[in-house]
């Protein structure tokens, strides 16, 4: 389990946590048995079916063997489409999954359960921006990162904890105080020899460059493709997937459209089976984009006797596409980026004849978003009127 874990394969990882838990269990130390329950709840967070495994079995290897061929009964009438679109919240399955692991270990003995239930419920109120709240989570992750148990691995929660804090100075546009942390953590991992942090760090990096310079995407490309070097060398299949998404990101911002699309097409099946949900969501989005692009073209240069069923068929197929997104970033609640694939929902639907009704459900949606985000007392407030004229179709990545 540590092996995967250490190469960037979560779900594997968590398959080995949970073979070693309910075969050995009672064998087990609470120390190990806490880092396992650790690896299956945070699987949840990838939503390729490694919900599945639960922790309120009993330690008993029958309880395994039922369990293995239930999931692979699961899994093999089912393709991998079937599992976008949880229909849970994947941060309540994860919390679920750390209280069952207390039924097991009623007083965790060191600080693994709260540092992991701290760092659920600070990205998910970083996802939601509930940033007051976030911020009141960041000293509670501070103090619990700091226990003498969680150090004798090193220092790699509290680097695990300062990669989360980024994720809240970007939503509150502290973009050259999250680059110079993120710089900070990758040079202490460089020293100890960590390359799976370093290329999670840099992945982070990256996304930070495409968020606050969207008109200068090239300046993501150096740690974008010292991340993708790291990967490829290391055989870390999840972060190159998540790499390649980023970086037709990158080439669509350059008006690339073809090599974005190839790139999302190519790594789509590996982020599906082994990515985070959140860059599942983010590669449909990317994608009908694209298609979005493509049409927008289209509509200049074609004449005009072909151009409405070329146009018709790309917003079709870009509206499907959304609708995965919708569901991936729906359960992660993640507010900024739903507010965007909302957006373009309705402008699809107001461009497809007899979709006036879906076209209302989506604007509705879109300002259900956008007072959350007023209510929310976020720095970004002030954005979320003008992002109504500025958001264009497929335009805006």
């Amino acid at each position: 389990s540590g092996i995967w874990d250490a190469y960037g394969n979560m779900p594997m990882s968590a398959l080995f946590s949970f073979q070693a838990l309910y075969c050995y269990g009672r064998k087990l130390s609470s120390h190990e048995g806490s880092v396992a329950g650790q690896k299956i709840a945070m699987a949840a967070l990838y939503g390729n079916g490694s919900h599945t495994l639960s922790l309120s079995c009993d330690y008993q290897g029958d309880a395994l063997y039922n369990r293995m061929q239930t999931i692979g009964k699961e899994r093999g009438s089912q393709n991998h489409m079937s599992f976008v679109g949880m229909q849970s919240k994947v941060y309540v399955d994860a919390l679920k999954q750390l209280l069952d692991m207390t039924r097991k270990q009623p007083t965790p003995s060191d600080g693994i359960w709260s540092h992991s239930v701290t760092m659920i419920l600070h990205e998910w109120a970083v996802r939601r921006c509930e940033l007051n709240h976030a911020r009141s989570l960041t000293y509670v992750l501070h103090s619990v990162s700091s226990l003498p148990s969680l150090m004798q691995n090193g220092i790699e929660a509290k680097i695990q904890t300062s990669l989360q804090f980024s994720s809240l100075l970007c939503r509150e546009k502290s973009w050259e105080r999250a680059k110079q942390l993120i710089l900070g953590l990758c040079t202490i991992c460089q020293q100890r020899g960590l390359r799976f942090l370093r290329a999670r760090l840099l992945l982070q990096l990256v996304m930070i460059h495409l968020e606050c310079s969207p008109q200068r995407p090239v300046c993501a490309l150096l740690p974008l493709l010292e991340c993708l070097s790291i990967c490829e060398a290391d055989s870390m299949d999840s972060l190159h997937a998540s790499c390649l998404c980023l970086l037709a990101k990158v080439h669509l911002q350059l008006d690339n459209v073809q090599r974005a699309r190839a790139l999302l097409k190519g790594s789509l099946p590996t982020l599906l089976q082994h990515a985070p949900i959140w860059f599942q969501g983010e590669a449909w989005l990317t994608l009908a984009k694209c298609h979005l692009r493509e049409a927008r073209d289209l509509l200049s240069d074609s004449e005009v006797s072909s151009r409405n069923l070329g146009c018709m068929r790309l917003w079709k197929t870009a509206l499907e596409q959304l609708n995965q997104s919708a569901n991936l970033f729906e359960s992660m609640d993640d507010a900024l980026v739903l507010r965007e694939v909302y957006y373009l929902q309705a402008q699809i639907y107001n461009y497809l004849p007899g979709h006036r009704s879906q076209r209302n459900a989506a604007a509705t949606k879109y300002s259900k978003v956008c007072k959350d985000l007023l209510q929310s007392h976020s720095p970004m407030w002030q954005n979320v009127l003008e992002s109504m004229t500025l958001l264009d179709m497929g335009t805006n990545s």
